[in-house]
C-alpha cells in the first residue's frame, strides 16, 4: 500500500501520533526519515540476519483466573527460534521482581558459558598477540590470494571479525 501511495505512510503516521498519543507531529519533520526508509530497510536486514540469535522480546500481560484474580505474566521470547526463554507469574509485581526476572532470563548460566566459550575461541584462534609475533596462540597459516576473495566472519556476536579467503 505504501509503495502505491508514496505519501500514505507519512499521513497515517502523523495522524496516529496526534490521535493516540496527543503528540503534534509535522510531516516535514518525518519526511527525511521516510525518504530514506527503503535505504534503512536494506541496512536493517543484514543487522537482523547477523544478530537475530541474540535478540529477545519481552512482554508483560495480565491473565484473569477462574476465581477472578489477576495474575501478571512476564514473558521473554527468543527471536531466532521464537521460543520461550523465560516466564514469571506473580499476583503483585514490583520493580525488584521484574528486574530479577530479567536477570534470570538473560544472564542464565548456560548463556554465560556460551559467551565465554565464544570469547575463548576468538582469543585462541583469531586474536593477535604482540608476544607471539602478531600471531594467535593457535597458529593460522598465511592464505595465498589464489584461494579466492577475502570474506568477513563475525565472531562473538559480531563484536570482532576474522577475515579469511574463500573461493567464490
Amino acid at each position: 500500500m505504501s509503495r502505491a501511495n508514496p505519501g500514505w505512510v507519512l499521513r497515517v503516521f502523523t495522524a496516529n501520533c496526534s490521535s493516540w498519543a496527543s503528540i503534534s507531529v509535522k510531516p516535514q519533520w518525518l519526511s527525511i526519515w521516510f525518504i530514506h526508509a527503503d535505504h534503512l530497510h536494506k541496512l536493517g536486514r543484514p543487522f537482523l540476519s547477523n544478530h537475530a540469535h541474540q535478540l529477545v522480546s519481552t512482554d508483560f500481560f495480565v491473565v484473569p483466573t477462574a476465581t477472578f484474580r489477576l495474575l501478571f505474566v512476564f514473558l521473554v521470547l527468543s527471536h531466532d527460534r521464537r521460543r520461550v526463554l523465560h516466564f514469571g507469574v506473580t499476583a503483585h509485581p514490583t520493580s525488584e521482581w521484574t528486574a530479577q526476572q530479567l536477570r534470570h532470563a538473560i544472564l542464565d548460566e548456560q548463556g554465560l558459558r556460551r559467551i565465554l566459550k565464544l570469547y575463548f575461541e576468538y582469543y585462541e584462534k583469531s586474536c593477535t598477540h604482540l608476544g607471539l609475533g602478531k600471531d594467535a596462540p593457535i597458529h593460522r597459516p598465511v592464505q595465498s590470494p589464489a584461494l579466492g576473495k577475502v570474506i568477513e566472519l563475525p565472531q562473538i556476536g559480531g563484536l570482532h571479525h576474522r577475515y579469511e579467503r574463500r573461493a567464490a
